[in-house]
């Protein structure tokens, strides 16, 4: 029992100890881990903590940096600016700020409010108050007396206190209210404007619109492009409905394309139908790009309709007038056959009334036919005129002849008044129109001269213009009344003759003179003075070069000699009896006929050709003088010359006639006409 429990003893010794030992290096090991782990526990603190001062470092670098950029920012920008805390100290002020408030002087650290007092007093004090109480940032514009200018301001409140930004903006407003009174200014002068005025913006809304406008329309549409097609309107000239895009203003955003006096006809949103011009030009920018459109249109409605009536008013004139020309040229031939033999036979008779009061009664016939032919002529050279039918024969002719065959005819009447006629050497030119339309618009302006001139003279001189010459019919005789001179060139219009006295003329003269200075596009010039002469002046092209002349053109040869044989074709009787009866007294031997057949027969009949040849242009059967002088031609084997007598009035006969080398003389003629004529004929046949 004792070893047992000795045993034991020991083993609980034993076991004592050897927990002891156990529990010994179990303290030893949790000390030693507890003392590691303080040791790093520490050591995380102190890296920690260095780790938070570089951070902090770092982060006041980073905000030192910030704000010395934001300092750079601020220095540089556009606006003054400086910044307060919240107790309105200055805590930054830029150069511009400093340059502006302060004459450059560093307000930093200064009290906002006693460095600029009489801020206090104006919308800087409230908005600031505001701004900084209710931290919410302001934005207005003041006038700041101190500086005698406007500012745009903004602040922007933190928790530190307040940043104000302001810029000087005196020069803007002096701008807009400028363009204000512009605006104004053009909404007063569209308010006034007679004429509808659009202003379009690019898109084709309308931005101004004045009340003529609206008027037009009756009310506008704040519309754009694609639906321009809500404004009814067509075309005037051909009824075609004017789509969205067709519209002048449309057409001028769209593709820059200038609009000026589209007559359209429109339906206004009231109703009406009306007639407008419209006219529309595209709006640029400096770089040219299409910013809006400008459109102008003109309510012509009664103007258009007025023009209607008096464009129908006019062709109803010009009708009349050419059924007036059309009835006098066709008249003109019958009109002439029997004033034609009048003339013959009055010649014809002559020799055989010795006595003198047959003489006398003879020569008041030869007085009233030559003032009926007067009148005739006048009369279809103007129906001739206004219906075109006179087509100008243009090109270069010497000026020389033309004045000296009126000088020739013109020069005795006047000498025998006892008044001077003279054409200056300065005339000797030539000129580049037609030469016959020429001679007879100076004809006419002689013939007036010389009627109205009963002392002194009656002169033409030319002088060289520019390239034109000016050709100058003046007078020393009665003058034109100042209020005569407007209505000289009209039908019939005469000047010291309320009697109508045929003998002093029918007052066609200038009437023809002007129509035919139209048709050749010389201007006609007249000065005058009452009771002291006139002076009327034609502006004619000048021609190129000299031509020669083949001399006096009013005195050819001998026309006739006893023995020369004339053949006379005419379906008139009284016409071919009359010019054989005249002709015979002049010592022609004259064989007649009535036809082409007739007249070959004739010539076979008389064994040799004849020395000339008078034909009427319109014989019977469809015949015309022109083929029958030719056939007699091929016939006799010799180029007989001829003369065509016609009285017809038509330019085709003139160049038909031209074409064969015949001399064409309108009916009816004068015995004088008639001798001129076949002198001319036969001395170009020698």
């Amino acid at each position: 029992m004792k070893h047992a429990n000795a045993v034991d003893m020991g083993s609980l010794v034993f076991a004592f100890e050897h927990s002891m030992t156990f529990w010994a290096a179990l303290t030893g090991v949790m000390v030693g881990v507890f003392l590691a782990v303080a040791l790093g526990w520490t050591l995380a603190r102190l890296s920690n903590r260095r780790h938070e001062a570089m951070r902090h470092a770092r982060a006041m670098q980073a905000v030192s940096s910030a704000e010395r950029r934001s300092a750079a920012i601020l220095e540089s920008t556009t606006d003054s600016v400086y910044e307060v805390d919240r107790d309105w100290r200055i805590t930054f002020i830029n150069r511009r700020a400093r340059h502006l408030l302060a004459q450059g002087r560093d307000l930093t650290g200064r009290i906002l409010w006693e460095e600029f007092p009489d801020a206090r007093d104006t919308p800087l004090w409230d908005n600031y108050q505001r701004a900084m109480t209710e931290q919410v940032p302001v934005e207005f514009e003041v006038f700041y007396p101190p500086l005698g200018g406007w500012y745009a301001v903004r602040a922007f409140p933190s928790s530190a206190g307040l940043a104000v930004y302001f810029q000087d903006v005196t020069e803007r407003r002096r701008l807009i209210e400028e363009l204000r009174g512009h605006e104004a200014l053009l909404d007063r002068v569209l308010e006034t404007l007679p004429v509808g005025v659009i202003i379009l913006e690019a898109d084709g809304m309308i931005r101004r619109a004045n009340p003529a406008a609206q008027q037009i329309w009756g009310g506008l549409l704040a519309i754009g492009i694609d639906d321009f097609e809500q404004y009814r309107g067509w075309r005037d000239n051909t009824g075609e409905r004017i789509g969205a895009h067709d519209w002048a203003a449309a057409r001028a955003i769209t593709h820059g394309e200038t609009v000026l006096d589209e007559v359209i006809a429109i339906e206004a949103f009231n109703g009406r139908r009306k007639t407008i011009l419209n006219s529309a030009l595209p709006v640029r920018d400096a770089r040219g790009a299409i910013i809006g459109a400008v459109s102008v249109m003109e309510d012509v409605t009664e103007r258009f309709q007025a023009d209607q009536a008096l464009r129908r008013a006019k062709a109803e004139a010009d009708q009349a007038l050419l059924s007036k020309s059309r009835f006098l040229a066709a008249a003109s031939h019958d009109l002439r056959q029997p004033m034609q033999s009048l003339f013959l036979f009055s010649a014809a008779l002559a020799p055989h009334v010795a006595d003198d009061r047959g003489r006398h009664a003879l020569a008041l016939l030869d007085r009233g036919l030559e003032t009926l032919k007067a009148l005739l002529d006048s009369l279809l050279d103007v129906s001739r005129l206004d219906s075109g039918a006179i087509e100008p024969q243009v090109g270069d002719a010497p000026l020389g002849p033309i004045l000296d065959d009126i000088a020739a005819a013109y020069a005795p009447v006047a000498q025998a008044k006892g008044v001077a006629f003279e054409i200056e050497q300065s005339c000797c030119l030539v000129v580049h129109t037609d030469p016959m339309l020429l001679g007879r618009m100076i004809r006419n302006m002689v013939e007036n001269a010389v009627r109205y001139t009963d002392h002194g003279s009656v002169r033409i001189k030319c002088a060289v213009i520019g390239g034109s010459v000016r050709i100058e019919v003046s007078d020393t005789g009665i003058g034109i009344p100042p209020g005569h001179l407007e209505r000289i060139f009209d039908e019939f219009h005469q000047v010291g003759n309320p009697e109508r006295d045929r003998s002093q003329g029918l007052g066609l003269g200038l009437a023809i003179v002007r129509r035919l200075s139209l048709i050749l596009a010389l201007p006609v010039h007249v000065t005058s003075e009452f009771g002291r002469g006139s002076n009327f002046s034609i502006d004619v092209p000048l021609g190129e070069g000299n031509m020669e002349l083949s001399g006096s053109p009013c005195a050819p040869g001998p026309a006739h000699a006893p023995g020369l044989l004339a053949l006379v074709v005419d379906d008139d009787a009284l016409v071919l009896t009359g010019l054989q009866a005249i002709l015979q007294n002049w010592t022609y031997d004259v064989i007649t006929a009535t036809s082409g057949d007739e007249a070959v027969e004739r010539v076979r009949n008389a064994g040799r050709p004849p020395d000339i040849v008078i034909a009427d242009y319109r014989l019977r059967n469809g015949e015309v003088g022109p083929q029958v002088i030719q056939r007699l031609r091929d016939v006799a084997g010799v180029s007989a010359p001829g003369i065509i007598l016609t009285g017809e009035t038509g330019p085709e006969h003139q160049e038909e006639a031209a074409l064969h080398g015949f001399e064409l003389v309108h009916k009816p003629l004068t015995p004088k006409q008639l001798h001129d004529a076949l002198e001319r004929t036969l001395h170009g046949a020698r």
